[in-house]
């Protein structure tokens, strides 16, 4: 058991998922728990010592717990957007169901390099992630701490390269698009294993995640999203592989490139402006090969573009896999039990699981029945309230001195 110190609080996230939404009470989006068990009986405060707060975003606040079970550190990430609808209950599920399709798989080397998932569960129309606690913060912390990055060697570049190839290729083997691939969402982990420390990088923040063919809207960060996506903005677009591809170019070149954020800004928007690649800027110099590489993935035809295929042919790229064989096979010794498909799922998911357009049919039955209940109550001056109390999660925290 851990000894309770004045350095960590005891936190009090969401209590038992029960919402004052009257939406939410009538359906609770599926309580996915894999450590806990069943959340109707057991309060999740009972398993977390707050450690410290980790990032606050447009979309999501996160911070890092230990488990008084496993005295293990996670991350916990709230969501911001309160869910309000069935419809939008109903495109949470997809994504969530997307990210369990995703490690439902025995433990593969790509793998090793997306944030692992814990458990997932609704309180007050929010949704709250468990994950993988990384010990390094993100690539663009990394890059905001350098005073400039003309110490960041080629054989970094290559690295980075190779490991967040990987991290790509454990979702398109999937068909999922990640779509928000940039510095911010590459989260860096050192580990030792047998007295040796070594760097991993992880694929992050999967909230924009579509199967590829679906129909993608204008979000993320618009500095690396691919020229295509910007063009049709009006338009219907469909989620591709290629997207991916262009951002991982993106931000190769923001790193390898040693230039100013408005320099790479402008460099970046000019491809996607003119959808044309004129010769990009340099502040360092670099191998010629990886310049290159960058170009190709920069392509703004995505019929063109460098393929995680084409990337893995390449013999440097050969060269660091054959070189890490062995390395890969005491972390996949050592996350062997971390990458478990230990998720408990409630029957409403489980349903969704086996038979998604049931589970969209007695949805949307619900939907119309919940409309005309608003029509009556609008009618008798009982509007219902979709305000959430002030009292959640992260209010709560603001509380603590740390």
């Amino acid at each position: 058991m851990i000894q309770r110190s004045n350095k960590y609080k005891k936190i009090n996230p969401p209590p038992t998922p029960v919402s004052e939404n009257r939406f939410m009470q009538k359906f609770k989006l599926g309580t996915l728990i894999s450590r806990f068990g069943d959340t109707n009986s057991i309060s999740i405060q009972q398993h977390f010592l707050f450690k410290e707060r980790l990032g606050s975003g447009k979309f999501s606040n996160v911070i890092s717990v230990i488990s008084i079970k496993d005295q293990k550190i996670y991350a916990i990430k709230e969501s911001l957007h309160v869910f309000k609808s069935i419809p939008e209950v109903l495109d949470r599920l997809k994504e969530i169901q997307a990210i369990l399709n995703i490690f439902n798989s025995e433990i593969t080397i790509p793998l090793l390099h997306i944030v692992n998932f814990y458990a997932i569960w609704e309180n007050q129309g929010k949704i709250y992630s468990q994950i993988e606690y990384c010990n390094s913060k993100s690539l663009q912390d990394f890059i905001d701490f350098q005073s400039n990055l003309n110490d960041i060697s080629d054989d970094f570049i290559w690295d980075l390269l190779y490991q967040i190839s990987l991290a790509l290729t454990a979702i398109h083997e999937k068909n999922y698009v990640h779509l928000d691939l940039k510095p911010e969402n590459i989260l860096i982990h050192q580990i030792t294993i047998e007295g040796n420390t070594m760097t991993i990088l992880k694929l992050g923040d999967f909230g924009l995640l579509k199967q590829k063919g679906d129909q993608i809207r204008f979000e993320g960060d618009a500095q690396y999203l691919s020229p295509e996506i910007l063009q049709k903005e009006s338009q219907k677009i469909t989620a591709n592989f290629s997207n991916d591809l262009f951002s991982l170019g993106a931000t190769l070149y923001r790193i390898s490139s040693n230039v100013d954020e408005d320099t790479f800004e402008r460099q970046i928007k000019k491809i996607q402006r003119t959808q044309k690649l004129t010769k990009l800027k340099y502040n360092i110099e670099r191998s010629p090969q990886i310049i290159e590489i960058i170009n190709a993935l920069l392509d703004p035809n995505p019929n063109s573009r460098l393929t995680l295929n084409k990337i893995f042919q390449i013999e440097k790229i050969q060269q660091i896999n054959n070189e890490k064989k062995d390395l890969y096979q005491k972390l996949i010794n050592f996350y062997q039990n971390e990458f478990s498909s230990g998720f408990t799922i409630s029957n409403k998911l489980y349903l969704f699981q086996k038979d998604p357009q049931q589970f969209e049919e007695k949805l949307q039955k619900k939907l119309k029945k919940e409309k005309k209940k608003d029509l009556k109550s609008k009618i008798s001056g009982d509007v219902p309230s979709f305000r959430v109390p002030k009292n959640n999660f992260m209010t709560k925290m603001e509380n603590y001195d740390f």
